[in-house]
């Protein structure tokens, strides 16, 4: 029996220890070396100063003259410092560190890829207007490569950094839980245990309080690693409490009782046994959560074997009654571990599902990421954008479910994605509307082209002699000739179907 009271108590909390590897792993040691290289320190410098105090160069980025040397070298300056501080944040957002080092991190390598995309246009821009500068732009052109590769790379690192940090955040979530129910679990056997005179009671409750103190001294450890000072300080309270109680229980047992008082002893146990069984038994329609349940069916076929020792020693000492009502209690046992298992049946159908759908939301996401980032005309601005919108709120209910369900992965994994996809549906939706404003700019010119040929055309309708016929031709002409470099321009234009 002592034996499997252990393994009752390791099984109850085992599933907290679970989510303590996870966390360990991710959370690791504090990275301190992050801004010790010299580098990014003189870099951070060119970057704070950017190329230019004017706001307007990011809408404008044709305005930015490259051909002169010191606009030039000054873009050169900026890009490559962008491409060495994008790949050393790059590298730190990978490595193992501490909660707030991570968040640190992950606001510098966010700060740096806006940085970088902004001035993206101004090197594409700046190497077009170079063709006559064959030496300028190959080497502007190398540059610009060199920063694409490291922003690409830098997005990477940002998901990764962010799936790192959405996990701890969710494990430090879960890891109060923990500590906190093992807190209530100690307080709660320490009041069973005031009343214990029964022996093989009193054993139950030391070997619990021991298993629960072990747990409780990892989870000690597990608490400073996620700063949960609170949490720890009022689990090592607790921790004490229990060593109090066993040390008392432990005086307890070496009494020696009589029968009669032995008899006694047992009808209190039984007592607080039938107790113990109506509470689990309660417990089995209002528990939801799968490893819930899972402690829940262990914990009654543990209370079942508890029972039949109970069984057995009344029946070795003539106490009919207690027979009974163990027997009742066990009748009571078994109708509960029927209806959980079902409960667990179920729930471990509705979590898989629940795992799958995420896995194909976030399959999903990517394809349409891919396509807002893809897209060209009106049309597919909007397809895509009415398409990731759509799932981002679907991936907004999945998230829901998934945190009820404490799936840890899942969540972290459908944060960090959702993340993602917010920032590309508002990149898409601006790239959208600046080229519908180029759409309708062009509407306009073609509109008022076809406004003035239509002028020249009722000039020439109008002339009645050859003085004015040829001017109004000649007008006529230039207007044609002015119309055909405006359509050749249209016809460049991405957008032409739609104009």
């Amino acid at each position: 029996m002592d034996i499997s009271k252990k393994k009752k108590t390791a099984i109850i909390l085992g599933a907290s220890a679970a989510v303590l590897a996870t966390s360990a792993i991710i959370t690791g040691i504090v990275y301190s070396k992050m801004n010790r290289q010299k580098p990014i320190d003189d870099d951070q410098k060119i970057i704070d100063a950017g190329i230019s105090q004017d706001d307007n160069i990011n809408q404008k980025p044709s305005s930015w003259d490259s051909k002169t040397e010191e606009k030039f070298n000054k873009l050169v300056k900026y890009a490559e410092a962008l491409t060495r501080a994008l790949k050393t944040s790059s590298a730190n957002a990978r490595k193992s560190m501490s909660v707030q080092n991570l968040k640190n991190e992950i606001e510098r390598l966010k700060n740096l890829i806006d940085k970088a995309e902004k001035v993206m246009p101004i090197l594409d821009e700046s190497i077009t207007n170079l063709e006559k500068y064959k030496v300028k732009k190959d080497k502007l052109t190398e540059v610009r490569n060199e920063l694409n590769k490291a922003l690409n790379d830098a997005k990477d690192a940002l998901d990764f950094a962010n799936l790192a940090y959405n996990k701890m955040i969710n494990n430090k979530s879960l890891m109060q839980s923990k500590i906190n129910e093992l807190i209530k679990l100690i307080d709660e056997t320490i009041k069973k245990s005031q009343s214990a005179v029964y022996q093989k009671q009193i054993k139950s409750f030391i070997d619990k309080l021991t298993d629960c103190n072990n747990v409780g001294e990892n989870f000690v450890k597990d608490a400073e690693r996620l700063n949960l000072e609170t949490e720890k300080t009022n689990l090592i309270a607790a921790i004490e409490r229990s060593k109090a109680e066993i040390k008392r229980l432990e005086e307890l047992l070496k009494n020696s009782l009589s029968e009669d008082e032995k008899k006694e002893a047992l009808k209190k146990a039984i007592e607080q046994f039938e107790k113990d069984v109506n509470e689990i038994v309660a417990k089995v329609d209002t528990t939801t959560d799968l490893e819930d349940m899972k402690d829940l069916s262990k914990q009654i076929d543990e209370l079942k074997n508890l029972g039949k020792d109970y069984k057995n020693d009344a029946e070795q000492l003539g106490l009919n009654d207690e027979v009974n009502k163990v027997n009742e209690a066990i009748k009571k046992l078994e109708d509960a571990k029927t209806k959980i298992e079902q409960k667990i049946a179920q729930k471990e159908q509705e979590v898989d599902k629940l795992k799958k759908d995420v896995k194909k939301l976030l399959e999903d996401l990517d394809v349409a990421m891919g396509e807002c980032i893809n897209a060209k005309t009106i049309d597919e601005f909007d397809a895509a954008i009415s398409k990731l919108a759509k799932l981002i709120a679907d991936g907004e209910t999945l998230l829901t479910k998934t945190k009820e369900a404490k799936l840890v992965d899942e969540t972290s994994e459908l944060e960090t994605k959702l993340e993602r996809a917010k920032k590309v549906l508002e990149q898409t939706k601006d790239r959208r509307d600046a080229k519908n404003k180029i759409v309708e700019e062009w509407k306009t010119k073609i509109n008022d082209e076809i406004n003035a040929l239509n002028d020249k055309v009722n000039a020439t309708k109008n002339a009645n002699t050859i003085a004015t016929l040829e001017p109004a031709l000649k007008e006529l002409e230039n207007a044609i000739n002015h119309a055909n470099g405006i359509l050749s321009d249209a016809n460049n234009f991405e957008e032409k179907t739609k104009i």
